[in-house]
């Protein structure tokens, strides 16, 4: 036991409480999701872990994989922010499908696709994230209750998305980019950025590959 924690005994025994049973119940919501996708047809790359069920509805013909490395946190206790959802992959339709790298990290994030969702390795999906590539309604009050035109969103690598925000269809997030918080993300975002608000507006560009 360090110094600094000789006087704080009960602060540390919780602290290695909690970690306990967050890796305790990490291995068993593993285990059991791993066989819920293998159930539903989900591709799972090697060492994906879960903390918490996720919501899995995979369309016939269509396809989700999750690569290596990968982790979901769907539960409240696993989490010190506000969860308001487990994290969810849904596919809509027969020609939909959802792509995720290796090593991505969500936690209570949604993830719905009617046509292609393409997240590349090492993204981190902040709590509440809702990422969707159909405004699931027409904006013509004519045609309400139809489905529009799906557009395709593509995540690249290394992207960082805060708690609350949304990517609507059709957009792609460059490399490197960071989405600050409770942002609505509705057109492109370039490379290397820091962009944030409703809508979502870059306010700083940045090149971490020279920095």
């Amino acid at each position: 036991m360090k110094d600094y924690h000789r006087n704080d005994i009960t602060g540390f025994m919780w602290y290695k409480y909690r970690q306990l049973k967050k890796k305790i119940l990490s291995l068993i919501y593993s285990i059991y999701m791993r066989a819920i996708c293998s159930l539903k047809g989900v591709k799972l790359g090697k060492n994906v872990k879960f903390n918490g069920k996720c919501f899995v509805r995979r369309y016939p013909s269509s396809s989700i994989s999750i690569g290596d490395g990968s982790f979901f946190v769907s539960s409240k206790w696993a989490s010190p922010h506000s969860i308001s959802n487990q994290c969810s992959f849904v596919t809509l339709n027969d020609k939909a499908r959802i792509k995720i790298g290796k090593n991505v990290g969500g936690t209570s994030a949604t993830i719905t696709s009617a046509v292609d969702i393409t997240i590349g390795d090492n993204v981190l999906l902040g709590v509440n994230t809702n990422v969707m590539d159909t405004d699931w309604h027409h904006s013509d009050p004519d045609k309400r209750h139809t489905s529009p035109t799906p557009k395709s969103v593509i995540i690249e690598n290394n992207v960082f998305i805060g708690t609350n925000s949304v990517v609507l269809k059709g957009v792609k997030i460059g490399r490197n980019s960071i989405i600050g918080a409770n942002s609505v993300v509705y057109g492109n975002i370039p490379e290397n950025c820091i962009a944030i608000g409703n809508p979502c507006k870059v306010i700083m560009k940045r090149n971490w590959d020279k920095e």
